[in-house]
């Protein structure tokens, strides 16, 4: 079978194409052959509630995730899987065939740029903090570069806005002080551009 979008070869029993993410139409395979495809999870796809004899399970929260490499289930904010001790930011120098999508804890190929079991796209699910943590060195950078630009309002504006953004980012990374004083830096010199630009429309009248 393969995908009517970008023609790549599908697997019987997946949902999304890993090439490109376009949804599979639903096609007639056997019981057996279903039975097989959901067989090949990650551990932990689940957690036992304390209550065993309802037989009641407690799915992952919104702030969990899975390891790549691993599988286990760990939370989206962590670098390292404390289980494995694989860094989460490290998936292209692994030399495993496949690894677990983070977004479903199901078995994939390294190279799938999108889940074939949960349509995530990959480089979305598997991307942690280190991006963010970027963000947050970048928005003290700008904040603090904004400080003496703010007299220079074709200046000072879009830098105190860009440290604006990269601190919003940074503040869902690990270094949330670092962002949080970005943050702060680039609202003070936007307001104080911003007041700047008044006054000398004031005086320009």
């Amino acid at each position: 079978m393969f995908c009517t979008n970008c023609g790549r070869k599908l697997e019987e029993g997946i949902k999304f194409c890993s090439g490109c993410g376009s949804q599979v139409g639903v096609s007639s395979v056997s019981i057996n052959q279903e039975k097989a495809v959901n067989i090949i999870q990650a551990p932990h796809t689940v957690l036992p509630s304390a209550n065993q004899n309802t037989g009641s399970v407690q799915t992952i929260t919104s702030d969990e995730g899975y390891c790549f490499s691993c599988g286990s289930v760990i939370k989206k904010i962590a670098e390292i899987c404390p289980k494995c001790g694989v860094n989460q930011n490290m998936l292209n120098s692994t030399t495993a065939v496949d690894v677990y999508c983070a977004s479903c804890g199901k078995t994939i190929k390294k190279e799938a740029s999108t889940c074939p079991f949960c349509g995530v796209s990959q480089g979305i699910a598997i991307t942690r903090t280190g991006g963010k943590k970027g963000a947050a060195v970048a928005s003290l950078v700008l904040g603090c570069n904004s400080i003496w630009a703010w007299f220079i309002p074709l200046i000072g504006f879009p830098v105190a806005i860009l440290g604006l953004l990269m601190g919003i980012v940074g503040l869902k990374s690990s270094i949330k002080k670092m962002a949080m004083a970005g943050l702060i830096l680039s609202i003070i010199s936007l307001v104080a551009t911003i007041i700047n630009s008044a006054i000398g429309a004031f005086i320009g009248l």
